[in-house]
């Protein structure tokens, strides 16, 4: 599917979808997840990250990240918040290579090869400060045996 073909569901269907819910946030929980996103938690966010894992196409790994991770804590929120105001992400950071890895047996079965996608890490880190917040409150929303 091509970025293009996409189409966000439209604000009317999303409130129908919404209102058949019977499990709502409290207006603290939603607030401390529409709160913005802080050097603190990018910072922790880094400390976290597998150092060595493969890079996005940029080639650099969380290790880089992590000789300062609340130097790059700001210079990534910064980043994010000026991302946050155009709604989208950087070019850069939409892309990433798909590489297939062989696990085994026959090299003609597709099926025994698995897919990496190396994407940039700091969108991993923002991905990971965003699980981080939604942690606590999924199983507040989804049940347990989903």
């Amino acid at each position: 599917m091509c970025e293009t073909d996409f189409q966000p569901p439209n604000r009317a269907s999303r409130r129908r979808f919404l209102r058949i819910l019977k499990t709502r946030l409290t207006n603290d929980q939603r607030d401390v997840l529409d709160s913005p996103i802080t050097p603190t938690e990018l910072a922790a966010a880094i400390k976290t990250m597998p150092p060595n894992k493969s890079p996005g196409m940029d080639g650099f790994p969380a290790a880089f990240f992590q000789l300062e991770p609340s130097l790059f804590g700001e210079i990534l929120c910064l980043v994010f918040k000026y991302q946050l105001s155009r709604g989208e992400l950087l070019g850069a950071q939409r892309r990433s290579a798909v590489s297939l890895l062989f696990k085994g047996g026959e090299r003609s079965n597709p099926g025994n090869y698995r897919p990496i996608a190396l994407i940039p890490v700091e969108v991993k880190v923002l991905s990971r400060v965003l699980a981080f917040r939604l942690r606590d409150l999924l199983p507040l929303l989804i049940h347990p045996v989903q």
